[in-house]
């Protein structure tokens, strides 16, 4: 699974800033899932959301195992690695971005 070049930065790029804003304004109890198959890009994307998910919890969701594949598939993803928040593929931090501009 993979995405456009550079893609997956950029996806980084959204999650940074929404994982960021909230924790600066307190909001808690954050639900954040990282879907990976194990990969480089997959492992430093973890270690990121982990250092930035502050108190939040990171669940973390091994794409090589079939049922974690069709989890993966209810939320839209389709490359790995893939973070979902509160339920949402890259919408919440898509939305952050335009309120911003």
């Amino acid at each position: 699974m993979g995405g456009a070049p550079g893609g997956h930065r950029s996806l980084l790029r959204r999650e940074t800033d929404y994982l960021k804003e909230q924790r600066s304004v307190g909001n808690n109890g954050k639900e954040i899932e990282v879907f990976s198959a194990g990969c480089t890009a997959c492992n430093e994307t973890i270690d990121m959301v982990k250092r930035l998910a502050g108190s939040h919890e990171v669940v973390l969701h091994d794409m090589n195992k079939a049922e974690v594949a069709a989890k993966a598939k209810s939320h839209g993803v389709r490359s790995v690695p893939a973070v979902v928040i509160d339920g949402k593929l890259g919408a919440a931090p898509a939305v952050v971005l335009k309120r911003r501009s």
